[in-house]
């Protein structure tokens, strides 16, 4: 399967603001994430919608250029997902009472403490129901009501990772109905809409209808980059880059329908067309920003950096409260600012180095056995 030059520099970057906003609110920093510089340095939301976009456009990528039956597919998605997001859990598993007793004992009120002591909490109260759905990536198709904080028990951030595996289930027939529509603006903002009205009746974020336009919009994007860079206009209509740029535009404006939910396809849409129908400056500075070794790096170690980082914190705030009893908010806030990047992105690495890794290539192996070899020619 053919990589797209900067996805991977894409999502180091925003693994990296995945890491800011939680390091700020774990500081206790008076961040309002709907307000001032909240917006960038406590609310995560247009980070992870990207991601969410990147995901469309890759899982439609695979689904199209390496589709070995649903069972290779599958297992290949399995163990890219599982491995390290589960080694997370039982870790998470291990330290909770733990964390709820940091949370509990940083003198400084944050402004998402109470949340994160309330869903670990109900992490205690409700274990097992919450450890079998978590052990699956299916906590996201049980209501909140029904079970309190399904969605965010054990690992805040998992609630995204349930949604990738409900998308990841049924993304081979969604994709191949996608790709009998047509790339023109009304067949395109009719599913929109369709989608986004979807997402305003069920509101749970980590349920897939109430994110599916965010992967809508990343296969859109996986054809138009198809399209625009066709061999011959007879293998696929090659739209014109201002078609490209405008169905973009369109599905960017629509989705402000949902801002609460952060900007990612506004800054998707940026960030496509200054990498693949911009050129001059814009397009070189973007290109190398996202293809540079550095964010080539962060985006090889992005998933695990994005499971492990929240418990570099919580143990880092024990250490700094409890080991070496930090009374100073600003010492306290820098502390944890300074170490716990390095210690997340080290970290990061391990969990690649060791365990995605690998298990990737497993993936790679199990379906290439179980794929027909090809007829020899006579």
């Amino acid at each position: 399967m053919r990589r797209v030059d900067g996805l991977e520099g894409m999502r180091g970057y925003l693994s990296l603001w995945v890491w800011i906003t939680h390091v700020t609110t774990m500081a206790s920093l008076a961040f309002d994430k709907h307000r001032g510089w909240g917006w960038l340095l406590a609310n995560g939301d247009t980070a992870v919608g990207t991601f969410i976009i990147i995901s469309g456009f890759v899982i439609a990528l695979n689904v199209d250029r390496s589709y070995h039956g649903y069972g290779g597919y599958i297992v290949r998605r399995a163990l890219r997902l599982f491995p390290v997001y589960l080694a997370c859990l039982v870790i998470s598993v291990v330290v909770l009472n733990y964390s709820i007793d940091v949370l509990k004992d940083i003198p400084w009120p944050g402004p998402r403490t109470a949340d994160r002591i309330r869903y670990l909490t109900d992490s205690r109260d409700y274990f097992w129901q919450h450890l079998v759905l978590h052990s699956l990536l299916l906590h996201g198709l049980v209501s909140d009501a029904l079970l309190p904080s399904t969605s965010l028990a054990f690992i805040g951030q998992a609630w995204s990772l349930t949604l990738e595996w409900q998308f990841y289930l049924v993304a081979p027939p969604l994709f191949f109905l996608a790709q009998r529509m047509r790339l023109s603006l009304a067949p395109v903002a009719c599913t929109m809409a369709g989608l986004l009205l979807l997402a305003l009746y069920f509101r749970q974020s980590s349920f897939l209808l109430s994110s599916l336009y965010l992967f809508f919009v990343g296969c859109v994007s996986y054809r138009l980059h198809c399209s625009l860079h066709a061999p011959t206009p007879e293998q696929l209509p090659v739209p014109s880059r201002q078609r490209a740029v405008w169905l973009l535009g369109v599905l960017a404006v629509m989705s402000l329908s949902r801002f609460s939910m952060g900007f990612g396809p506004v800054l998707w849409a940026a960030l496509f067309y200054s990498l693949f129908l911009s050129e001059g400056p814009v397009h070189r500075a973007v290109t190398w920003m996202l293809t540079n070794r550095l964010a080539t790096w962060l985006g090889a170690i992005s998933y695990p950096f994005y499971c492990v980082h929240m418990i570099v914190l919580i143990l880092l705030a024990g250490l700094l409260v409890h080991g070496f009893r930090i009374e100073s908010q600003a010492w306290f806030a820098t502390l944890l600012i300074v170490t716990s990047l390095p210690m997340s992105l080290a970290s990061a690495w391990l969990l690649h180095r060791f365990i995605e890794n690998p298990m990737i290539n497993l993936g790679r192996v199990l379906v290439k056995r179980r794929s027909p070899r090809p007829v020899p020619s006579t």
